[in-house]
């Protein structure tokens, strides 16, 4: 699969993002909530994710069920601002734990 083909497009509240989809990487609905794969917020539940939940059984198994949903939710975040308002809210308060965890 060429690099073209592994990146969505998004578009949200009017701005177009780029959703990476490495399948091995990607955390496609907070790209595509906080509009870059390099969003501090983004990294901040990617270290989360490859400290956390990879270190477990159960972990990994919920990885690998979301990202067998989420590429297709993502696409779909960008047709409803509302919902994609939400979920970041959801999104800021794990981040703020996963924060205040680590300090």
């Amino acid at each position: 699969m060429s690099a073209e083909e592994n990146s969505r497009s998004t578009e949200s509240d009017g701005q177009k993002h780029n959703v990476q989809a490495s399948h091995k990487e990607g955390c496609y609905i907070a790209t595509a909530v906080y509009g870059n794969y390099d969003a501090p917020e983004v990294l901040i539940l990617r270290t989360f994710r490859d400290t956390v939940p990879k270190r477990t059984k159960l972990g990994r198994l919920f990885i690998k069920m979301y990202y067998a949903i989420s590429p297709q939710l993502a696409c779909k975040l960008k047709n409803y601002p509302c919902v994609n308002n939400k979920v970041k809210s959801i999104l800021d308060r794990v981040v703020c734990w996963i924060s205040d965890k680590e300090h």
